[in-house]
């Protein structure tokens, strides 16, 4: 089941934000931050431009997505960018995620976005990556960066 965050799930969606940054390239060259995450997780729970969603199985947390609305930096437009999409390996190919990612798509819709932007390239883990190409998603290549550190 798909529902809005609790401060109950907190724990248990850092610990599935740490999984889906330990299986993301990223992993190699960067640290996952614990603290930053459960406080961007619980200031996402009390704003409106924000959406953090949990999937409960069994009593269990075994999924969950973040998300936020924000304008375009050069024009009034909204997009929606889910931070992290992620569903337990032992629970995927039950829908839990198609379900996160309507979920989204509605909330996206009834925030008047005219996009969603599912994390940053190169940042996503690759079973994710292929699991959004597959969904429909395309990746523009439009992002370049350059590491400071």
């Amino acid at each position: 089941m798909i529902i809005e965050a609790q401060s109950y799930h907190l724990k248990d969606l850092t610990d599935l934000a740490k999984k889906y940054f330990a299986e993301s390239p990223y992993s190699s060259t960067h640290q996952f931050d614990s603290d930053t995450t459960l406080e961007s997780l619980r200031r996402g729970m009390i704003l409106a431009s924000h959406r953090v969603l949990a999937v409960e199985y069994n009593s269990e947390t075994v999924g969950g997505a973040f998300a936020y609305a924000a304008p375009y930096t050069w024009c009034p437009d909204i997009r929606v960018n889910c931070e992290f999409i992620y569903v337990l390996p032992e629970h995927r190919d039950k829908g839990f995620a198609e379900d996160l990612l309507l979920n989204l798509k509605n909330w996206a819709e009834a925030m008047n976005a005219k996009e969603i932007c599912a994390g940053d390239i190169g940042f996503r883990p690759p079973v994710t990556q292929r699991w959004l190409e597959n969904q429909g998603y395309q990746d523009p290549g439009v992002m370049l960066r350059q590491v400071l550190v």
